[in-house]
């Protein structure tokens, strides 16, 4: 009996998921609604490239993955931490906060202190994410300015200097370098 409740709790774990992540699909387009990136493409296919990177590093945890479609939410529309937590969960809230920047800091102590300091500090979950975010950042340049070149080398390095990294991280690292050396 308890193998069977354990099966459907299993089944109803996996439903839930599904649907957080369609939530999540959802949520992202429409809070980014009408947002371009640099290249004028529409700001939605960036989530959906984040996601996609982290599926191809093969990232199961559903959690992470539904945080990959938000990650921008908090930092770049009217969607704040009490909003995802209620929407979705506080573990997907968190990862989401963790990603988010804040400009009054950068503007105190420069990006690429102020994200290597908080990359230093981020969960295993949202250094992933943060790492994937990069990744289709410095991807999605035809050339990599001198600037962003230089503060990605810069972040990394003293990432694998001042920072214990699991196996992914170390992939989706030397992935983002490759690009770099290739739009040097």
């Amino acid at each position: 009996m308890k193998f069977k409740q354990h099966l459907i709790f299993e089944e109803i774990k996996t439903l839930l998921v599904e649907l957080s992540m369609d939530q999540a699909i959802e949520f992202a387009q429409d809070m980014h609604q009408g947002q371009l990136r640099r290249d004028k493409k529409p700001y939605s296919v960036h989530p959906q490239a984040v996601y996609s990177i982290l599926k191809s590093f093969n990232v199961k945890d559903k959690v992470l993955l539904v945080a990959a479609w938000l990650h921008d939410t908090i930092e770049d529309t009217t969607a704040t931490y009490n909003i995802i937590k209620k929407k979705f969960n506080k573990q997907v809230a968190d990862i989401v906060k963790q990603v988010s920047s804040d400009p009054k800091e950068i503007e105190h102590v420069g990006k690429p202190e102020y994200l290597l300091q908080k990359m230093i500090k981020m969960d295993n979950n949202s250094l992933t994410l943060k790492l994937a975010d990069r990744l289709h950042n410095v991807s999605d340049l035809t050339s990599a300015s001198e600037k962003i070149h230089s503060q990605t080398m810069y972040i990394l390095t003293e990432l694998k200097a001042n920072r214990v990294l699991n196996k992914i991280h170390k992939k989706i690292i030397r992935a983002i370098e490759r690009i770099l050396d290739k739009v040097k």
